[in-house]
């Protein structure tokens, strides 16, 4: 398709539009992360929207998604594996690990078909809503009230933990520096491009 303006309008460079259409423009103001944002957003088989308002209506998202993980990893800086129990798992962190084994299948599936668009939205909404809205709010208390070894926090941080691992290895593809670096604190070598994408549980 064509690369299409707020109206519609086909943007060439014949066309009378009169904004720069350079990507180092738009690099140099927005940040080569939001360029790379835009690209996985649209759906390339289709008209591409293009506008200065996209770019940072983008910006809140890749702050949105950049600040889930910045929480996360926050709530994991005392985590001991060794204390995690899976028994003391209440209902919310049960419910959010099976809506990441949800996102997971559906960002495979889309990966897979070269849909980024799609692995775009799911990410959003699930940092958005998911997480950010619901989970993270939720467990507030837990986390910041709770004995530091309280089976039923250690149980939220060992939650926490997977989804984190799995966001670091959904993002790359779409937000590779980010990622990359949420990820240093927990890896002790190796970059986070070379694992394959992991894999949903088998029944």
């Amino acid at each position: 398709g064509f690369v299409v303006d707020v109206d519609g309008k086909k943007i060439s460079k014949s066309s009378t539009y009169s904004k720069p259409m350079d990507a180092g423009h738009f690099v140099g103001r927005h940040g080569a992360d939001i360029v790379r944002l835009w690209v996985s957003s649209v759906n390339y088989t289709d008209d591409v929207p293009f506008s200065e308002e996209m770019f940072t209506r983008l910006g809140d998202t890749y702050r949105r998604i950049r600040n889930t993980l910045r929480i996360l990893l926050g709530n994991l800086h005392d985590y001991q594996p060794q204390e995690a129990t899976t028994g003391a798992r209440t209902l919310v962190d049960r419910w959010i690990l099976d809506r990441l084994q949800g996102v997971l299948e559906e960002c495979r599936a889309a990966y897979q078909s070269y849909e980024f668009h799609k692995v775009y939205h799911i990410l959003n909404q699930f940092c958005a809503v998911d997480l950010s809205s619901l989970y993270i709010d939720i467990t507030k208390d837990r986390m910041y009230c709770d004995a530091p070894s309280a089976p039923r926090r250690r149980a939220t941080q060992a939650a926490m933990r997977e989804i984190f691992e799995v966001l670091c290895r959904l993002l790359p593809p779409i937000l590779p520096f980010p990622a990359e670096e949420a990820c240093l604190p927990l890896r002790a070598h190796g970059s986070l491009h070379r694992p394959s994408c992991p894999q949903p549980p088998t029944a």
